[in-house]
C-alpha cells in the first residue's frame, strides 16, 4: 500500500515546451513512494510532519515578470530569490529578514548555484558569480546565438566544472578556475541532475539520458513520457519523473509520475497522483518522500478518510519557482507577483544543517557626543560595559518583597446566578469570560494619589464627546466592507468636470480597467444628479486584481487588514489618492488598447449619451426611495436645476465652433493634476549639483518642527507655500568637493495644475494640536458649535434617518456669514514667481479671472473627511457645486446626502472631524477645459465578442481561442423593442452571522453574489424567441457555492482552462451589451428584474410585479408557467434561456388577459393565490 501526502500551493504548466499556464493553484504532493517508517528527529514538529505556511511576502526586488528564480543556500542560512530583470535577494532564518539585495545580471535569473566563496547565478546567455555581500567575483557571457540557458550542475568527476543546458542544441561545460568553455557538446538538456557517478539529462522529447560525467558519452536511455518532460528527481537507485502525453497532435499532462529502477534501467508501475504535476522535489530528510506540485490537499490512498486539503492566496498568480531546504523543513514558493510562500513542518525550522555564520556589518556607534561643559545630561546616558557586578543602584534583595496580583472578587451577576451543592458553588458564565481571564480595568488618574473618584463624571464626559458629533456625520448604516475610501474619492472626483467627461469618453479593451470602471460609476451618477451616493463593489473588484495597489497596502483583507485606528483611515486615503490619479494617468495614455468613439456624434445626440443608466446592480441606486421620503417639489426643483445645468454644459460643449476649445485628452489627466517641479540640490559650497525635472499630482503638506512649537497664528496660505516649495536637508555628492556633504534640496514649482490636490496629512497628535491652536488663534468665540443651528439641523433630518435608506435634506444656507473668518480658505490665489516659489493669498475672487499670467485663483472644491469615534470611523465628502448664482455645500456621507453651510465644511475639530485630502479648483476650470463627451459604447461590443480580451502579452488575462468563436447577432433592437432577459449567479463567499441568545439573527458579513450567466433572447421582431446572445462569464476568484440547483452552473464552467461553454466571455463584455440596450432605449422583459440588475423604470416589464396582488407574496416564475402556461420548468435546474423565454411568453398571455374586456384580471389573480395556497405553491405530480 502507498501512502501520499499532498500539500498545494499553485500549478503552474513548466513544461520545458513552455505551455501556457493551465491553472491558478498552487499545489505540492508529498508522495511516499514505499511503505517504510518515517523517521523523525527529537524536534518540536506538526501533527504527522504537515506543512504549514509560515509566511507570504512580497519579494523587495520584485519585477514585473515576478519571481523566476527561488533555492537555498547550501552553505549558509540564506534564502535566495532571482526576478525577471536580474536582480536577487537573500532573505535570513525562518523569520525571512533580508540579508542583502543587489543588481546581478541583466535579464532574469534561470538558475542558483553555491559555493564557500559565494553565490553563482544563471541567466539567459550569462552566469555571473557573487559574493553573498554582492561583490562581483567573476562574468561571463557566451557569444553564441540563441542560448537560452535553463539549468546547472556541478560535475561530478571534474573538480570545479559546471554544465550547462537548456533548450540551445549545445551542452556547454565550463572551468570555473580558468574561466572558459571546457567541453562543447552537441545536444540539447532541459533539466540535469548528477549523482556521483553520472550525469542524468532530460530533454524536451521526454526521454531521459544517462550519461559519463567526463565526456557527456550516453551510457543508457529512458523513454520516460511520449509528449515532453516537467520534470524528474533522482535518489539512490530511484528516478521519478513527470511530463505530457502527445494525443492527436495535442499535450496532455500525465496524472501520474513514473517511477524508474535505474539498477536495472527499467520503469516500474506508475504512482498515480490527483493533481497535473509539474515539479518534483524530494524530501531530504525522507529518502522515500518526494513533492508532487499540483493540488493542495492530503491523500492517503488506503483510506479516503485521511484526505487533506489546504489553500493559498496567490491573487490569480501562477508559480514559478520552488525548492526544498537541504534540512527538508522548509519549502519555498514564488509567484509572478513578485510574492515568495514559505512552508514549514516544525516551530523553529532552520535552512541548513550546521550552517556557517553570517557575516554582519559592523555596529553602528549610536553614542551622542556630549559637551565638557554639559552638566543637565544624567549618567545614564553614557553606555557602560557589562562588568557581571551588580551596580550600585540596584536595591537590596532585603528590602524587597515578593508580591503577587491581588486576586478580584466575584462579579455580583455570577453570585446572583449561583447554586451551592454541599460547599462547592456552581454558576453559569453568564459575562462570557474565559478560562483564566479577568478583566483588567484602569483607575482614573486622580485616584493614583488619594484622590476623589472621578468615574462616573468621565464616563459622563466621554458620552458628551460623543453627542457632540452631528447626526448627519455618524455613520448612517452598518458597513459591511472595509473599504470606505473607494466611494469618498470616487465621489470627490466625480465633480471635476473635466475629468468626468474624459473618463465618460473613456472605453479600452482590458478585462479589469480602473478607468472604464469609474466611468460606468460616473454614468450612473449623472443619470440621477439627486442621488450623490454611489456603489463601488463592481471598482473595487477590479482593484483587488491590481499588484501595485496590494504592493501599496491598499487592498484590504476583510479579517486581517481592516483599519484598527482612525489614524488609518487618515493614510490610507491619502495613499489611495496618490495612487489613483497616477494609476487613471497611465491607463488613459495607453492608446494601445484604447477602443474609439465613432466619429461624428450628433449634438442632440450627445446629450443622451452624457446621461446613461448604468445596468449593473452594483452600480445603481434607488431615486425611488428618494422621492418616497421627499417632498415632491423639492425633487423637482433640484433635478430640473442639475438635468438643465448639465445638458447646457454638454450641448455648450458639443456646439463649440472652434475644435481648439475642446481639450484633448488623449495624454491622460497631466492636463488637470500635473504639477511640473524642478528638483535642485544645492551643496553648502553653493554649487547646484542637480536639476531634476519631476511631476506631481498630490502636494502633501509638510509641518516643520519650529512651527508645530510655535505659539503664534500661522496661515494655512504659509504651510501650504512651505509645502509646495519643500526645503530640506540632505546627504548628497558634490562634483566640486568630490565627497558626500550635507546638501539642501529643494523644489521649485515650474508649472501649477488646474486642480490642486492636498494630503492634509494629520498623522500626529502634535500636528492635530497645531490645527486645534490655529483655529483657536484665529477666533476663539467661533470654535464652538451653534447649538441652536445644530438641533435644528438635526430636526429637519431625523424624521426619516432610520427608514429610509438614503435621505436628501435640504437647509437654508447663511447667506452673511463671514467665509474669511476661517483657518482654511475658501478661495485663493496662487502666484508662481520667476525663480520657481509661489505665493499664497487668501482674498475673495470676483468674477474676471486674474490679470496676472502666473497667478491662479483656486475655489475649494471638495474635501474628504475622516469622522473619528470611540470604536471606529469613516470619511464623508463634501461638495462645492453651483446652484444658480451661488455655490452650495453638500455632504456625501455613504447613501446620506445632506446641504450644509460654507461654516460647516470647512471648518474642522480635529478631535472628531479631520481632513484628509483637500481639491481646490480653478475658477474657470470648466471653461478651460471643455471635454466633448462621447458615448464609446456602440454596436461594435456584439462584435468584438471579448472587448476585456488582450492584444498584447502586458494584459491582465488570457483567454482560449473558443471565446472568439461566438456568432454575432444577425441584427440589433432598436428603441422601444422587446428584450427578455435573465440571469443567474454564484457565490463568491458566503453569508457570516451569528444567533443571539433571544433568536434574532445577527449578519456580520452578507453574501456575495457574482453574475455567472446572462441571457437575453428577442422579444419582437422577425427572431422573436431566439436568442440574442447567452454568455457565461469568466471568474478567477474562489467560488464557495455554484448553486448549481438554481443556476445550472457546474465546477469548472466558468474556468476557461476547464470549461467547455464556448460562450465563455468577461464580465465586461456582458456589462457593455446590457448598457448598450439601455442606452438605447430596449425595454426588458423578466422575472424578478430588481434582483438582476438596475434600469430605470420605464424601460423594465417584470413579471413577478404583474402578477401580484398587493401586499401580497411574490410568486416564482415556475407555478405561474404551470398555471398560465401549462408547462413545466425549472425541472432540474434553472436555465436562464428557459426563464427568459418563459417570462417573454408569460408577459404576451397578461397582454392577451388585460386587453380583453371580457376577462376580470384581478379575479384571475384571486384565482392564482387560491390555487397557490391549496397547493402550497407546488406543482402537482413535480
Amino acid at each position: 500500500m502507498k501512502r501520499c501526502h499532498i500539500y498545494t500551493l499553485a500549478l503552474v504548466n513548466c513544461s520545458p515546451i513552455r505551455f501556457r499556464p493551465i491553472k491558478r493553484t498552487i499545489t505540492f504532493q508529498l508522495t511516499h513512494l514505499k511503505i517504510r517508517p518515517f523517521f523523525r528527529k527529537h524536534m518540536k514538529m506538526f501533527p504527522d510532519g504537515h506543512f504549514v505556511l509560515l509566511n507570504s511576502i512580497v519579494d523587495s526586488a520584485g519585477s514585473s515578470g515576478g519571481v523566476t528564480a527561488v533555492a537555498f543556500d547550501s552553505v549558509e542560512e540564506l534564502l535566495w530569490t532571482g526576478n525577471a530583470e536580474g536582480h536577487v535577494t537573500s532573505y535570513h532564518g525562518s523569520a525571512l529578514t533580508k540579508y542583502t539585495s543587489f543588481q546581478m545580471l541583466d535579464d532574469e535569473v534561470r538558475a542558483f548555484w553555491f559555493s564557500d566563496a559565494g553565490v553563482l547565478a544563471l541567466g539567459r546567455n550569462a552566469l555571473k558569480l557573487c559574493s553573498r555581500q554582492g561583490m562581483p567575483i567573476l562574468s561571463y557571457n557566451f557569444l553564441f546565438e540563441d542560448m537560452q540557458f535553463e539549468c546547472l550542475v556541478l560535475n561530478p568527476l571534474l573538480q570545479n566544472v559546471l554544465v550547462l543546458g537548456g533548450f540551445q542544441p549545445t551542452v556547454i561545460m565550463f572551468g570555473l578556475e580558468v574561466a572558459e568553455i571546457v567541453v562543447l557538446v552537441e545536444s540539447d538538456c532541459v533539466v540535469m541532475k548528477s549523482t556521483e557517478k553520472m550525469l542524468i539529462t532530460g530533454h524536451s522529447n521526454g526521454n531521459i539520458c544517462l550519461r559519463n560525467p567526463l565526456n557527456f558519452s550516453l551510457l543508457q536511455e529512458l523513454n520516460a513520457h511520449s509528449g515532453s518532460l516537467s520534470d524528474f528527481v533522482i535518489r539512490g537507485s530511484h528516478l521519478v519523473t513527470c511530463g505530457f502525453s502527445q494525443r492527436d497532435e495535442d499535450y496532455s499532462c500525465d496524472p501520474f509520475l513514473v517511477l524508474h529502477d535505474l539498477r536495472t534501467v527499467s520503469a516500474i508501475a506508475p504512482v498515480n497522483v490527483l493533481v497535473q504535476p509539474s515539479f518534483l522535489r524530494f524530501i531530504p530528510s525522507d529518502t522515500d518522500s518526494v513533492l508532487v506540485f499540483g493540488e493542495f490537499q492530503i491523500v492517503n490512498i488506503g483510506s479516503v478518510s485521511d484526505d487533506y486539503i489546504y489553500k493559498i492566496e496567490t491573487q490569480g498568480t501562477h508559480c514559478t519557482a520552488v525548492d526544498v531546504s537541504p534540512s527538508g523543513q522548509v519549502i519555498a514558493l514564488a509567484d509572478e507577483s513578485g510574492c515568495l510562500h514559505v512552508f514549514v513542518n516544525r516551530a523553529e525550522p532552520i535552512f541548513v544543517e550546521n550552517a556557517r555564520p553570517l557575516l554582519m556589518p559592523d555596529p553602528m556607534d549610536i553614542s551622542i557626543p556630549i559637551g565638557f561643559d554639559d552638566v543637565d545630561t544624567p549618567l545614564s546616558a553614557v553606555p557602560l560595559p557589562m562588568t557581571g557586578v551588580s551596580s550600585l543602584s540596584e536595591w537590596p534583595a532585603e528590602f524587597s518583597k515578593r508580591t503577587f496580583r491581588r486576586q478580584l472578587p466575584i462579579p455580583q451577576e455570577v453570585l446572583k446566578a449561583m447554586k451551592t451543592t454541599e460547599f462547592v458553588g456552581y454558576a453559569p458564565n453568564v459575562l462570557g469570560m474565559r478560562r483564566n481571564q479577568v478583566s483588567y480595568h484602569l483607575k482614573p488618574p486622580s485616584t493614583e494619589h488619594g484622590g476623589s473618584d472621578l468615574t462616573n463624571e468621565n464616563s459622563f464626559s466621554r458620552d458628551e464627546n460623543v453627542q457632540k458629533i452631528p447626526e448627519h456625520y455618524r455613520k448612517c448604516r452598518k458597513e459591511y466592507k472595509n473599504y470606505h475610501h473607494i466611494p469618498a474619492m470616487a465621489n470627490a472626483l466625480y465633480w471635476v468636470v473635466p475629468l468626468r467627461n474624459t473618463l465618460l469618453s473613456h472605453l479600452c479593451s482590458r478585462q479589469f480597467c480602473l478607468s472604464c470602471e469609474l466611468s460606468f460609476l460616473f454614468s450612473m451618477l449623472n443619470r440621477n444628479p439627486v442621488d450623490f451616493s454611489c456603489n463601488s463593489n463592481n471598482f473595487i473588484r477590479s482593484f483587488r486584481t491590481l499588484p501595485e495597489a496590494f504592493a501599496l497596502g491598499l487592498v484590504l483583507n476583510d479579517k486581517v487588514d481592516m483599519p484598527k485606528e482612525n489614524d488609518d483611515y487618515k493614510s490610507l486615503i491619502q495613499n489611495f489618492c496618490r495612487f489613483i490619479l497616477r494609476h487613471i494617468n497611465s491607463e488613459l495614455k495607453d492608446e494601445r488598447l484604447l477602443v474609439k468613439p465613432k466619429p461624428k456624434i450628433q449634438p442632440d445626440h450627445l446629450a443622451i449619451q452624457v446621461k446613461v443608466a448604468t445596468p449593473n446592480s452594483e452600480l445603481s441606486a434607488s431615486v425611488e426611495a428618494i422621492e418616497t421620503t421627499t417632498p415632491k417639489a423639492e425633487i423637482d426643483s433640484t433635478r430640473q436645476h442639475f438635468i438643465a445645468k448639465d445638458e447646457c454644459q454638454h450641448e455648450s460643449s458639443a456646439l463649440a465652433t472652434s475644435s481648439s476649445d475642446i481639450t484633448d485628452t488623449t495624454g491622460g489627466i497631466d492636463f488637470l493634476f500635473t504639477m511640473s517641479l524642478e528638483n535642485i540640490t544645492r551643496c553648502r559650497c553653493g554649487v547646484e549639483s542637480a536639476h531634476h525635472p519631476g511631476s506631481s499630482f498630490v502636494c502633501t503638506l509638510s509641518y516643520p518642527s519650529h512651527v508645530l512649537e510655535s505659539t503664534e497664528a500661522v496661515t494655512f496660505e504659509t504651510i501650504l507655500e512651505n509645502s509646495l516649495c519643500l526645503e530640506q536637508n540632505t546627504h548628497a555628492w558634490c562634483q566640486k568637493c568630490l565627497k558626500f556633504e550635507v546638501a539642501k534640496h529643494y523644489k521649485r514649482i515650474q508649472s501649477l495644475p488646474d486642480v490642486l490636490c492636498i494630503n492634509c496629512n494629520i498623522d500626529s497628535d502634535k500636528v492635530k494640536q497645531f490645527w486645534i491652536a490655529q483655529q483657536t488663534y484665529l477666533n476663539p468665540e467661533t470654535v464652538e458649535v451653534d447649538v441652536a443651528e445644530k438641533e435644528f439641523a438635526e430636526f429637519l433630518c431625523s424624521s426619516n434617518r432610520e427608514t429610509d435608506p438614503v435621505n436628501v435634506d435640504f437647509v437654508l444656507d447663511e447667506e452673511s456669514m463671514d467665509v474669511e473668518n476661517t483657518w482654511l480658505p475658501l478661495h485663493m490665489t496662487v502666484r508662481r514667481l520667476q525663480d520657481g516659489r509661489v505665493v499664497v493669498a487668501r482674498k475673495r475672487i470676483a468674477n474676471s479671472s486674474s490679470p496676472e499670467p502666473e497667478a491662479k485663483d483656486y475655489i475649494l472644491s471638495s474635501v474628504i473627511t475622516c469622522i473619528e469615534t470611540n470604536n471606529s470611523g469613516h470619511l464623508v465628502t463634501c461638495v462645492n457645486l453651483p446652484c444658480n448664482t451661488d455655490r452650495q455645500w453638500f455632504l456625501i456621507n455613504e447613501t446620506h446626502v445632506k446641504q450644509i453651510s460654507h461654516k460647516d465644511a470647512i471648518k474642522f475639530d480635529v478631535n472628531w472631524k479631520t481632513p484628509c485630502v483637500l481639491f481646490y479648483s480653478r475658477l474657470d476650470l470648466e471653461k478651460r477645459h471643455r471635454v466633448e463627451v462621447q458615448n464609446p459604447i456602440d454596436e461594435r461590443v456584439f462584435f468584438q465578442e471579448n472587448v476585456a480580451t488582450p492584444v498584447s502579452s502586458g494584459s491582465s488575462m488570457g483567454c482560449s481561442s473558443q471565446m472568439n468563436q461566438i456568432e454575432p447577432p444577425r441584427y440589433l433592437p432598436k428603441r422601444g423593442d422587446l428584450v427578455a432577459m435573465d440571469a443567474e449567479f454564484v457565490t463568491l463567499n458566503l453569508e457570516e452571522a451569528e444567533v443571539r441568545s433571544d433568536g434574532r439573527k445577527l449578519t456580520l458579513k452578507p453574501s456575495l453574489l457574482l453574475a455567472a450567466r446572462v441571457t437575453c433572447i428577442y422579444g419582437s421582431g422577425p427572431l422573436k424567441g431566439t436568442p440574442i446572445f447567452d454568455n457565461y462569464i469568466i471568474t478567477r476568484e474562489h467560488i464557495s457555492d455554484y448553486q448549481t440547483k438554481f443556476s445550472g452552473i457546474k465546477p469548472g464552467d466558468l474556468d476557461p482552462t476547464t470549461s467547455n461553454k464556448n460562450t465563455l466571455v468577461a464580465m465586461k463584455t456582458v456589462y457593455l451589451k446590457l448598457r448598450y440596450f439601455v442606452d438605447n432605449g430596449i425595454k426588458f422583459v423578466g422575472h424578478g428584474l430588481q434582483n438582476d440588475f438596475k434600469v430605470p423604470p420605464e424601460q423594465t416589464v417584470d413579471t413577478v410585479e404583474l402578477f401580484r396582488l398587493p401586499r401580497r407574496r411574490l410568486i416564482s416564475l415556475r407555478f405561474l408557467a404551470w398555471f398560465f402556461l401549462n408547462i413545466r420548468i425549472q425541472s432540474n435546474t434553472h436555465d436562464s434561456a428557459e426563464d427568459a423565454h418563459s417570462a417573454l411568453v408569460l408577459y404576451e398571455r397578461y397582454k392577451e388577459m388585460t386587453e380583453n374586456k371580457q376577462n376580470n384580471f384581478h379575479n384571475i389573480l384571486n384565482n392564482l393565490y387560491l390555487r397557490g395556497q391549496q397547493l402550497h405553491w407546488t406543482i402537482p405530480n413535480s
